[in-house]
């Protein structure tokens, strides 16, 4: 592989066919060191590049192999003819061929109770600004949803059957063209939550939602019938990336006294940054 990182090329005419090809190609990669920490991407998975002026690429379907090299479903090339002086890559994942201009709009499954509907619900997006032409190019992703995680304190004497967050927005606008992810505005809902263990073997509940400014509320069914509510002390702008959880302050199910007839227990959150390492949890099976 040439690796090249000048911004302008001499006569063309003077490069034979195999010269050009190998000074225009562009080589996207994945870091794999980082696999085990981020999780973010997988040997398989499908993302989208783009690319504007001088190469010119607009959602180009591309899939992780396992040494990380992203696979394109087509050639992508610098135009050789022209100077480079600042161009945007970005790419995305989960793929969908709606975002062709880089516009769009990225909604969060409602039911995640299962590891399909995460990954499917888990925006992460890369981009970077080069002033020359390289040959290789090395994507780092962020997660661009928000994660909340629930623990919880169960006295009631019964299992939890599932939990519900309400009173969030699943949609917001994005344009993957330049990694941007907005604040959304849409109309809430309710989201079913996956459950988790932790690397400390402690089970919780999480959702994925879209980055909104929200007082979440919480139902926890339990399988006698019972169930128990909760709301968020206070409105919270949820940024882009950040994890929210209350892990030191678990949420008390006592459902012994009028069940599920009470009213909302209020609770808070505390931030993390979903991005940068955290602790390894994986979906229970």
């Amino acid at each position: 592989l040439c690796l090249c990182s000048c911004d302008q090329v001499g006569n063309l005419s003077d490069l034979s066919e195999e010269q050009q090809e190998e000074l225009s190609s562009i080589t996207f990669k994945y870091d794999v060191n980082l696999w085990a920490t981020e999780r973010m991407l997988e040997p398989g998975d499908r993302i989208g590049i783009f690319a504007d002026s001088p190469v010119n690429a607009y959602n180009i379907p591309a899939s992780v192999s396992q040494d990380g090299t992203l696979q394109c479903s087509q050639p992508v090339r610098w135009d050789l003819a022209k100077k480079v002086s600042s161009i945007t890559f970005a790419a995305y994942s989960p793929y969908s061929g709606a975002y062709q201009t880089g516009s769009g709009t990225f909604t969060v499954m409602e039911d995640q109770s299962t590891e399909a509907a995460v990954k499917a619900s888990d925006l992460v997006v890369a981009s970077l600004k080069l002033t020359s032409r390289e040959n290789l190019i090395t994507f780092s992703f962020s997660h661009k949803m928000v994660r909340l995680a629930f623990y919880f304190d169960n006295r009631s004497g019964s299992d939890i059957e599932s939990v519900t967050v309400s009173g969030v927005s699943t949609s917001t606008s994005v344009n993957l063209a330049k990694g941007e992810v907005s604040l959304s505005t849409s109309v809430t809902t309710s989201i079913k939550a996956g459950q988790y263990v932790s690397s400390e073997s402690e089970t919780y509940y999480s959702v994925l939602i879209a980055p909104q400014k929200a007082r979440p509320s919480i139902r926890v069914n339990m399988k006698d019938g019972t169930y128990k509510t909760f709301v968020l002390d206070s409105q919270i702008t949820f940024d882009a990336g950040n994890q929210w959880d209350n892990e030191n302050d678990p949420l008390v199910i006592d459902t012994t006294s009028d069940p599920g007839k009470e009213e909302p227990v209020e609770f808070s959150l505390s931030i993390n940054d979903w991005n940068n390492g955290g602790s390894m949890d994986f979906v229970k099976q």
